[in-house]
């Protein structure tokens, strides 16, 4: 049997465990993750950091420092907000209609299942029955309005759209932006960004480079640089909104 073991993003696996499977297994193979580009896996880096922002605002909010309490109630929040791209929520997508219930509500239906395997109607506490009839007429009104206005899948098809015409206007924008950006000339000293995960708390955020190569792609009006430090030339190309103009500066 072969087993394959990854790490990304520079983490390194820094316990003895490493070499224990290693000789355990000796058909381990460790697989060594390519170089990440600064702007790679941007997507998942803002939705950690997002996820981060309102979990810190909920534990400022409860006065709380457990923080793995508010991953229930902070996650059902960010799915049932409403996406700018698409105008429909994580939650409505997937299942096609609004949440009907809250965390906190789902937390009192386990506490009164502790001690019991099931529960009867005649065993919830009022608050919780007056919410669940409440609930349930909003819910049949719910359905008569999704019964005039489509099922699931057109939920779906409204998001596609929606989603399509949020790229095109991206797009025009970013093309718009090519346009505007500055253009770098051989030899110009400029400096790279580099992103939060690649550094520590105490590295430089800007990498000094000198550009020594211009690549003109025509096909997407885009222009690239490559360019070198110090210590060596940098492997992967660069456009222009990867680094900051210090030409000025020096």
């Amino acid at each position: 049997m072969h087993v394959s073991l990854y790490y990304l993003n520079y983490f390194y696996f820094r316990a003895n465990i490493i070499l224990n499977l290693k000789l355990d297994w000796p058909d381990l193979i460790i697989i060594n993750g390519r170089p990440r580009h600064p702007q790679s896996q941007g997507l998942v880096e803002r939705g950690n950091a997002f996820v981060q922002k309102i979990l810190g605002k909920w534990l400022e909010t409860n006065n709380s420092l457990d923080w793995p309490s508010g991953l229930g109630p902070v996650m059902l929040a960010i799915n049932n907000c409403i996406s700018q791209s698409t105008k429909k929520t994580p939650y409505e997508l997937v299942f096609g209609q609004r949440v009907r219930n809250d965390h906190d509500f789902w937390i009192q239906i386990y506490e009164q299942s502790t001690n019991k395997s099931i529960i009867n109607e005649e065993d919830l506490p009022s608050s919780i029955n007056s919410y669940l009839n409440s609930d349930n007429d909003e819910f049949l009104f719910s359905i008569s309005i999704n019964s005039n206005h489509g099922s699931h899948k057109r939920v779906r098809d409204e998001a596609e759209k929606n989603c399509i015409r949020t790229a095109e206007r991206q797009m025009k924008n970013y093309q718009r932006a090519l346009k505007k950006q500055k253009v770098f000339q051989v030899n110009d000293i400029v400096g790279l960004k580099i992103a939060d995960v690649d550094r520590s708390n105490t590295a430089s955020s800007i990498l000094p480079c000198k550009i020594f190569k211009i690549i003109i792609k025509k096909d997407s009006l885009t222009t690239l640089y490559k360019m070198a430090t110090v210590n060596g030339i940098i492997t992967d190309a660069f456009s222009s909104s990867d680094f900051i103009d210090l030409s000025e500066t020096l």
